[in-house]
């Protein structure tokens, strides 16, 4: 049977792995934060990217399509 002075030496070092546990997990999540953000940043400058240079493709549909608007009015 354990002492209670066995017992508290235990908990402790429980508390202390759980502590360094937690450290570690706290350390990969802002890791983690970092480069969920990093990837955000990457595909709205790709959208902003794509929006200030449409395609040749995009560009004559558009002109096809405003000119057939023009010549109904």
């Amino acid at each position: 049977m354990a002492t209670s002075s066995q017992e508290l030496t235990e908990a402790k070092a429980e508390i202390a792995r759980l502590q360094k546990k937690t450290e570690m997990l706290l350390t990969r999540t802002v890791e983690l934060q970092d480069e969920l953000l990093n990837v955000h940043k990457a595909e709205k400058a790709e959208r902003e990217k794509k929006v200030e240079q449409p395609s040749a493709e995009e560009s004559v549909g558009r002109a096809a399509h405003t000119g057939h608007t023009a010549a109904r009015s």
